[in-house]
């Protein structure tokens, strides 16, 4: 298992036959799904798309759109993707999952304000044609305590930093992860760190004992990130499992493995568990 890291709404086919609704049999040809649906303002959004066509899949095909209450707009931004993955179970398909934070077309988050948004994907290919999911609502609100704090220090170190999404730029937050470790906002930061010091420690220098030492006293943060419940928990989880597995602890391992399977079947992670548990 590697120790770095892999960060609906339904288009109904129209029926064929009179008379015969086929919108619980057919399966659509594009879905998106938010893996959360109420947000704070700026809060990063975890999007999965999964699309079924007869032809291979086309990046270059796929757009996201976000309404904003002024009708659908292209999001422009640089999301993380997991790639695209066939997806098991259910009516199958090609699968990808995104992290959205901030939209180059406004310059700022892509969830500015409080309110009601929605968003939705389109793809198209020689197979499908032109293609749109149907719109995912999600549901914005204003930060309070503790996470109006973060808020406002992200405001002022300029929005486009939580679109960066590469371990180097905890250099700016690592105060706030240290005194908010469980934000909303920081989490995919928090992931992002841990997984580059797993990966510090593994390729030590000192030999296989000294960098299983290293692994072993990160154990206690993976577990401190794996336990808070949000959009990248599963990817917390995973690294925890790898960890576990690397250090020699393979029961605790499997059990972390299995744990993700049956909580997040749906996600990324879950197909990267299960490799590990057959």
């Amino acid at each position: 298992m590697s120790l770095t890291r892999p960060c609906c709404g339904v288009l109904l086919l129209a029926g064929l036959g009179v008379g015969l609704d086929t919108r619980a049999t057919v399966p659509a040809p594009i879905e998106v799904t938010a893996v959360k649906s109420t947000l704070l303002v700026g809060e990063p959004l975890a999007l999965v798309v999964t699309v079924r066509t007869d032809t291979p899949i086309r990046p270059s095909g796929l757009r996201l759109l976000v309404d904003r209450g002024r009708g659908f707009a292209a999001y422009r931004g640089t999301p993380f993707a997991s790639g695209w993955h066939q997806a098991e179970g259910g009516s199958g398909g090609m699968r990808t999952e995104y992290v959205l934070a901030y939209d180059t077309r406004l310059d700022d988050w892509l969830f500015p304000a409080p309110g009601a948004y929605r968003l939705r994907a389109e793809y198209e290919d020689p197979s499908l044609g032109s293609v749109r999911s149907r719109p995912v609502g999600i549901r914005v609100i204003a930060p309070t305590g503790d996470a109006k704090a973060v808020h406002d220090a992200l405001r002022r170190m300029g929005p486009r930093l939580l679109d960066v999404h590469h371990a180097y730029r905890l250099d700016q937050l690592r105060p706030l992860v240290r005194r908010f470790p469980d934000s909303a906002y920081l989490q995919e930061a928090r992931f992002n760190d841990l997984n580059a010091r797993i990966g510090a420690a593994a390729r030590s220098s000192a030999g296989p004992e000294a960098a299983r030492e290293r692994l072993t006293a990160l154990v206690p943060d993976a577990e401190a990130a794996a336990r808070v419940p949000g959009p990248f928990q599963p990817e917390a989880l995973l690294v925890l499992a790898a960890l576990h597995d690397e250090i020699g602890h393979t029961r605790t391992a499997r059990a972390v493995y299995e744990r993700i399977v049956r909580e997040f079947p749906d996600r990324e992670a879950a197909r990267l568990a299960r490799r590990e548990t057959r």
